[in-house]
């Protein structure tokens, strides 16, 4: 998809406004959802209290699937686990650190986004290089970013598998043992 020009309109707009270009993307972990209860449709999602990111196509996202969006708060989630007030909790898979698996003990792949990272080159310094570098750094760009797609999405994998172990044999608790 990535390779596929799709971001193309946007990547001219970028280096039109700030000579910035986009010689390629790596990313592909995706967001899903800690929630409190098992769920796994959308029936099972309405009126879900779910803390989302702050921007405000978050909020309208899920509250177009019948959930009830909050802005997160970092610290809140974590300060409070006992109090358990949000049904759930929208976020990548990079959960360790920050044990979200405690407050929303289930992992519901909702695969709702897709992060996609930038890999960025000044429009000017490009400009002013010989032609057989500007060619390598394009294709510098475009193998960076396959090879970040593929580390962030084999590292979304690992994190599952380790996720679904018993609490006793890894170091962190498992959402599926919580169940």
């Amino acid at each position: 998809m990535l390779d596929a020009d799709l971001l193309k309109p946007i990547a001219d707009e970028i280096a039109q406004k700030a000579d910035v270009m986009l010689i390629g993307y790596a990313g592909g972990g995706t967001r899903n959802i800690f929630v409190n209860k098992p769920v796994r449709n959308l029936a099972e999602m309405k009126n879900l209290k779910v803390r989302v990111q702050g921007a405000p196509i978050w909020s309208r996202t899920f509250a177009a699937i019948a959930c009830r969006p909050r802005d997160r708060v970092q610290r809140g989630v974590q300060r409070h686990p006992e109090r358990r007030h949000l049904g759930g909790r929208e976020r990548s898979r990079r959960v360790e650190s920050m044990k979200f698996y405690e407050v929303g003990p289930n992992l519901s792949m909702t695969e709702h986004a897709i992060t996609i990272r930038p890999i960025c080159f000044s429009g000017k310094t490009f400009r002013g290089l010989p032609a057989d570098l500007r060619a390598a750094i394009i294709r510098a760009g475009k193998e960076a970013g396959a090879y970040g797609r593929q580390v962030e999405s084999s590292e979304d994998t690992a994190k599952l598998v380790a996720l679904e172990k018993p609490a006793s044999s890894s170091a962190s608790p498992s959402p599926t043992a919580r169940r």
